[in-house]
């Protein structure tokens, strides 16, 4: 996880489960409820930058993050194109 300012990045990589970022994601939901943070779902999505897709459903709560094909982040463009 990557946390600046009011953003947060949730990472993960599926090499052991499928379900890992769905733990983070429930993580993040019970740590939201907590401390009374509100998350702006319209800005939530989940990207796969890799070149398998992943056709699993991840929530935060009872929200479904939306797929998308990059990511825009303080004015970088993420997408499975980007080499890291």
């Amino acid at each position: 996880m990557k946390l600046f300012a009011d953003d947060v990045k949730l990472y993960s990589s599926f090499t052991h489960s499928l379900h890992d970022l769905q733990v983070v994601c429930d993580r993040l939901a019970t740590y939201s409820r907590k401390w009374q943070l509100r998350i702006a779902f319209d800005k939530c999505n989940r990207d796969n930058v890799n070149v398998t897709v992943c056709s699993s459903k991840y929530k935060i709560g009872a929200h479904v993050l939306r797929w998308s094909d990059e990511t825009h982040d303080l004015g970088v463009i993420i997408d499975k194109e980007t080499k890291f």
